[in-house]
């Protein structure tokens, strides 16, 4: 079964609203004929049945509901939707997070990722933060 297109479906689109506005009982007759395909028996409930019914009708406005069940119940398997969906494939460039994180551990890491590193004393080359300040106060005193 092939995918159903805006494009495609347009023409069968406008033809069944010009059927349903045309004067007369068309509006109620195109509801009934809806039913009756989404309430068979055989397609009531499968979901790969009932879009290709929608999409049925939609390009061929003047089938009957009969005529529209009988060919959807005859050519579209059953389950077809949940067996022609594919497996969505998993990315390489974004890895799914551990299951114990929640959204607030994911958030801070996330965070901190973004957060400057503090400073760190550079004792061990000699430049103690506290020798340095009383070495400029030192300076400014003798001046």
């Amino acid at each position: 079964m092939t995918n159903l297109t805006l494009a495609a479906a347009a023409p069968g689109a406008a033809a069944a609203i010009a059927a349903a506005t045309a004067g007369g009982d068309g509006a109620a007759a195109s509801f009934a004929a809806v039913a009756a395909v989404m309430s068979a028996d055989s397609i009531k409930g499968d979901a790969g049945r009932m879009s290709a019914a929608v999409a049925l009708m939609a390009i061929a406005p003047s089938l009957s509901a009969e005529a529209v069940t009988a060919f959807v119940a005859e050519y579209v398997p059953t389950g077809a939707a949940s067996a022609a969906a594919p497996e969505p494939a998993a990315t390489a460039a974004a890895p799914a997070p551990a299951p114990a994180q929640t959204y607030a551990e994911r958030r801070a890491a996330a965070a901190s990722l973004a957060m400057p590193s503090p400073v760190k004393s550079t004792a061990k080359d000699g430049l103690d933060p506290s020798k340095v300040f009383a070495a400029r106060r030192a300076a400014v005193k003798g001046s």
